[in-house]
């Protein structure tokens, strides 16, 4: 499940987590869990240095 998916099943749930301890205990493990998951994952981000061993192939132009 990609992060904007779990974003988008808990915004629905938001309102009423402050009604709710366990609710809010769940939407917290998603943003944690979100925030590990982003951070850990090697994402092409400027803060990532480029690999020398990245064999990337460039896909034929469509012009």
């Amino acid at each position: 499940m990609s992060i904007r998916d779990s974003t988008n099943q808990m915004i629905p749930y938001t309102p009423f987590a402050n009604r709710d301890p366990k609710l809010k205990d769940l939407i917290l493990g998603v943003i944690f869990m979100q925030a590990e998951i982003h951070t850990s994952t090697h994402l092409p981000r400027p803060e990532n240095p480029w690999s020398d061993n990245d064999k990337t192939t460039p896909l034929p132009s469509s012009s």
